[in-house]
């Protein structure tokens, strides 16, 4: 117990927060995941076209989270959400471990580092979701920290970096943060600038040598998928899709009336005001991560994670470097052995009962679904946008859904004509025509629920108080 370290208490922490979080509810996405996961660990081929959906049937996909969909399954297949739940807390607490690890390397005191983190985990956990964005954040630690300590003492460890490509690219849309990082770091070393308070890594020729060979070989591994090359652009596509940017919450620019953004806004500013406090030089790669990652966030509220993930080493250099910090190389053992003690009586306590996991049907149309399959009622479905995953899970191949959380499926016209359908726009139900589903399932409280209680073609069959069912009056 004497050898208790700090990091060791955050890899209590972490877990605990993330059954915090767990108790807010199952995310929307987890079912189409779990269901891809499903289709590719029975058929044993990844799908190269839509099979799932009546309005995108046989378009061609880039199914760029294969990997991490496969992982979740056979999480849940082999422990069901506990299994999940356990993958969940080991990938959380690799990546937040590697973060202790970055800002202890830059601050050289365990105290701040760990402080720093748990800041930084109580301000991300709303990310700790079941997604293959949590793969994605473990190999972008992985990266950050690699690069980090190639920087401090040339490891050999940076050619680690194309063999976690080769995961990453398949696991998660994120992989490009991976090149943005090499690239920083590489430029980091080419004196641009005389400014004396500019400090520039000392690369010589050798580290710039192994700098690009790793870039080159890292996107060479990042060709290894499915699609090849198209997945590669992929990213880009999306993020160049105002379809998606304008209308997906989590592709949104930050709302700057929410307190969340506030308080996000309060930590930017406090990054920047640690910066202006620093007497002396600045290393060039820390400006570089502060404005590429601060400019992210700014574009989509999506990218949040990865600011703090980037800025909390940076913040604790800074922090460091204005204090003359007491508690440097020091670790307080007993208190570590009685934070760990509570830590892991809070975790027990919280601990989840098996009916806390799964869906709330004040939430998801569980008591519709059911109806659905009581009554055999099979063919198209016009559903609720947050409620397509949850159809694929517990109704594919019965009805195949309008729409899902695979938004890249759909930005032809389809996410537009389904926002005219569900905000009972002018001309909706021609629309709705248009598409000949043969079901509606649809939250109760969305205007169109209001335009179908007067239409000739529809008849509601089930409500209840979160959805309702329609079935045509005639075929």
């Amino acid at each position: 117990m004497k050898k208790i370290k700090l990091h060791h208490v955050i890899l209590f922490y972490i877990p605990l927060l993330f059954i915090i979080r767990l108790r807010n509810g199952l995310e929307n996405d987890v079912w189409w995941h779990l269901k891809m996961g499903e289709y590719m660990w029975n058929s044993l081929t990844i799908p190269k076209t839509d099979l799932f959906s009546f309005t995108q049937y046989g378009t061609p996909w880039i199914m760029h989270e294969w990997f991490s969909e496969i992982i979740l399954y056979g999480l849940y297949w082999t422990g069901g959400f506990y299994g999940m739940l356990a993958g969940n807390m080991i990938l959380l607490g690799l990546t937040y471990y590697l973060l202790y690890k970055l800002t202890l390397l830059r601050t050289n005191s365990p105290l701040v580092s760990a402080a720093l983190v748990a800041v930084t985990a109580g301000l991300t956990y709303q990310f700790w979701v079941y997604r293959p964005f949590i793969l994605g954040y473990a190999c972008f630690m992985a990266f950050l920290y690699l690069l980090e300590l190639y920087s401090v003492n040339r490891t050999k460890m940076i050619w680690l970096l194309p063999v976690i490509m080769l995961v990453w690219v398949n696991a998660h849309g994120s992989y490009a943060m991976g090149f943005l990082l090499i690239i920083l770091y590489f430029f980091s070393g080419v004196s641009w600038s005389r400014y004396e308070k500019i400090v520039f890594e000392h690369w010589t020729r050798r580290d710039f040598a192994n700098l690009l060979l790793c870039l080159v070989l890292t996107v060479f591994a990042g060709l290894i998928n499915p699609n090849g090359a198209k997945t590669l652009l992929y990213p880009f596509l999306t993020i160049g899709t105002s379809v998606i940017t304008d209308n997906i919450t989590e592709w949104l620019s930050p709302d700057f009336h929410s307190i969340y953004t506030k308080i996000n806004l309060l930590v930017i500013l406090g990054v920047f005001f640690l910066i202006s406090l620093k007497k002396g030089s600045h290393r060039i790669v820390d400006l570089l991560l502060v404005f590429c990652f601060t400019g992210l966030y700014f574009i989509s509220q999506r990218f949040l994670i990865l600011y703090f993930l980037s800025m909390t080493s940076v913040a604790g250099f800074y922090i460091s470097a204005i204090k003359n910090n007491p508690f440097k190389l020091r670790e307080y053992h007993p208190l570590n052995i009685l934070l760990t003690i509570f830590l892991v009586a809070a975790f027990a306590f919280s601990w989840p009962e098996k009916n806390e996991f799964g869906e709330n049907p004040s939430d998801f149309p569980v008591h519709a679904v059911n109806y659905l399959k009581e009554k055999h009622l099979t063919g198209t479905i016009f559903n609720d946008f947050n409620w397509g995953g949850y159809l694929l899970w517990y109704r594919y191949p019965e009805n195949k859904v309008f729409i899902d959380g695979r938004v890249d499926m759909y930005i032809d016209n389809t996410i537009e004509d389904y926002l005219t359908i569900i905000k009972a726009q002018p001309g909706a139900l021609s629309l709705l025509e248009k598409y000949e589903p043969e079901l509606i399932l649809i939250n109760k409280n969305k205007p169109l629920n209001e335009l179908l209680k007067h239409s000739l073609t529809w008849k509601p069959v089930y409500r209840d108080e979160t959805a309702v069912v329609y079935a045509r009056t005639q075929k």
